[in-house]
């Protein structure tokens, strides 16, 4: 008789196990040569699967270092160009004259996204607020006696010398 076609209807049901394979028999009903040669295998599947999981430890290791030096290297990259630009401001600042005492407040100010834009807007805004370079007051200082003796201990030492 033909093998016939499962029902439609019991299609939720299972089908009887029909495979081939003989149940697995135990080891110790096996000959000596079989059973070490099945203990020396499943011996080396353990190794093998040790071996296996201690070297996903270590990639999941490895792979959580990258990223945290990948977040690092993305971090010092950032605080390198912000410096950068910093220092394109400052630079800016001092090529218009602002006098260094005001530099940081000045450059802080300064926008742009290259050097030619912050010396553009450094320009601007320092003829906008009239920022100019103060001139030391030549009349300071001016006392007449040298520098050694303006000041009191200095003349006091002088005249006590041996």
């Amino acid at each position: 008789m033909p093998e016939s076609l499962p029902d439609p209807a019991n299609a939720d049901v299972a089908p009887e196990d029909t495979s081939t394979e003989p149940e697995r028999e135990s080891i110790e009903t096996l000959p000596d040569f079989a059973q070490k040669i099945i203990r020396s295998l499943r011996s080396e599947a353990a190794t093998h699967r040790h071996k296996a999981r201690v070297a996903s430890e270590k990639a999941a290791a490895l792979e959580q270092e990258t990223a945290a030096l990948h977040a690092a290297k993305t971090h010092a990259e950032a605080t390198l160009a912000e410096s950068r630009m910093d220092l394109t401001r400052i630079r800016a600042a001092l090529s218009a004259g602002v006098p260094a005492e005001v530099v940081e407040d000045f450059a802080a100010r300064l926008h742009g996204s290259n050097a030619e834009e912050i010396a553009a807007d450094a320009a601007r805004l320092k003829s906008t607020f009239g920022v100019s370079a103060r001139r030391g007051d030549p009349s300071q200082g001016s006392s007449g006696g040298s520098a050694m003796t303006d000041h009191p201990l200095t003349n006091f030492f002088l005249s006590h010398r041996t």
